[in-house]
């Protein structure tokens, strides 16, 4: 079938508009530096610092700052198909609610800073070196602007070490309560143990302190840390209702380069999802995948290349970039349950589109050649690591032929 091609200005024009994503992590990366900029002024505004410690804690937010850019960027081009290596809206969050309780931190004794639970917060939200980045700036600061001693700095060091370490902890409901144990038994062990080696004796109130310090830090843990953990899925939905969304700007590229080719798309989208639903696998990875399956044709050969340079572009979930890499096996066989059964759909619609209604007069006609298709595919090997059993195929072959609507929509 033949494809208008688009003008070079128009098709630059589309790309960027659909290539918004870059500015989204402009905006939240603009606001963790936010977010440090304003735990500096209001730690500096608390402690009623000198100008000379505004200007330190200025160089060390704009270093610390440029290593956290590095470091969200890196992990980013490294992982291109992960999906949350390129999500920075919970570290932003966790950065700003971090921000609002070391500064509140300066109100508190020194013994009770909480970088422990900075870190187990920030931890949470990607992984635990940020966690460990996060809270050290925030130490940074509270210690340059002369909050504390020597002795609590390497406290708090040893404390952001421990709650980077056990945060993982949290992100299972049924391991919470080894987290709140680790978390009260190393917050008192730690603080106790430095002081001693400092001031070679244990006061009632370190420990008291140290105790205390534990117990407020495990109990606003165990409430906000696995929320945090758990927000991974519902911020995936999210992207997923995004890029299905009949008004996301790709849909509209794909329709004007081809109503033929998006049609096919929808219909391909529509019957994965539904062949998702019968497998138990991943609906939304079926469905967004069978809509974006030959998005590489708008660029032109080839086509598996640059249809999944355009996915991440657009970073698409990790799932999805997977199955564009997988498109019609050119390059690489399907590895996974979503993979398989948009291929399979794909390859149905397609043939079922090369064909008019006289052909298919009779019902046994269109069985035969879904049968037939499918039996050819199966064969190659096709679909040998992709985790698809005989009974899962059987399974497939059989609703598509006896009750897939293949008519337009």
């Amino acid at each position: 079938m033949k494809q208008k091609k688009l003008p070079k200005k128009e098709k630059e024009k589309q790309e960027i508009d659909v290539d918004g994503f870059s500015s989204y992590r402009f905006q939240m990366l603009s606001g963790m530096f936010v977010a440090l900029a304003g735990a500096a002024a209001g730690i500096a505004a608390v402690r009623k610092c000198y100008w000379d410690e505004i200007a330190a804690l200025c160089i060390v937010g704009i270093l610390m700052f440029l290593i956290m850019v590095f470091y969200l960027e890196i992990n980013r081009i490294k992982e291109p198909d992960d999906f949350h290596a390129k999500e920075y809206r919970k570290p932003f969050l966790t950065l700003l609610l971090s921000a609002a309780i070391a500064i509140a931190g300066c109100f508190l004794p020194e013994e009770l800073f909480p970088s422990m639970l900075i870190a187990l917060l920030c931890s949470a939200s990607y992984d635990r070196f940020f966690g460990m980045l996060s809270g050290g700036i925030f130490l940074c600061y509270w210690f340059l602007a002369g909050c504390g001693q020597a002795a609590s700095l390497v406290t708090g060091i040893l404390l952001l070490a421990a709650g980077s370490t056990i945060a993982f902890l949290f992100e299972k409901k049924e391991r919470v309560r080894y987290g709140v144990v680790c978390v009260v038994c190393m917050h008192t062990v730690i603080m106790i143990f430095v002081r001693f080696l400092v001031f070679k004796e244990i006061e009632i109130l370190t420990v008291v302190f140290a105790l205390a310090g534990g117990v407020v830090c495990a109990m606003v843990s165990a409430r906000y840390v696995p929320y945090i953990c758990n927000r991974k899925e519902y911020i995936r939905e999210d992207a997923f209702t995004r890029f299905l969304d009949p008004e996301y700007p790709m849909q509209k590229m794909m329709s004007s380069f081809s109503k033929v080719d998006f049609e096919h798309a929808k219909k391909v989208s529509e019957l994965a999802g539904k062949c998702a639903v019968l497998c138990q696998a991943k609906e939304d990875v079926a469905r967004m995948g069978g809509l974006y399956y030959r998005i590489g044709r708008m660029q032109g050969e080839p086509y598996v290349k640059n249809g999944v340079k355009l996915a991440r572009d657009c970073d698409f979930p990790r799932e999805v970039c997977v199955i564009l890499k997988e498109y019609n096996g050119e390059e690489q066989l399907p590895t996974s349950l979503e993979s398989a059964i948009v291929h399979i759909v794909d390859c149905v619609v397609t043939k079922m589109e090369l064909f008019d209604n006289k052909t298919f007069s009779s019902e046994w006609n269109r069985e035969m050649l879904i049968y037939q298709t499918l039996n050819e595919k199966s064969s190659s090997g096709m679909y040998d690591n992709a985790g698809l059993s005989m009974n899962l195929f059987l399974k497939l072959r059989e609703y598509l032929a006896k009750e897939g609507d293949f008519h337009d929509n």
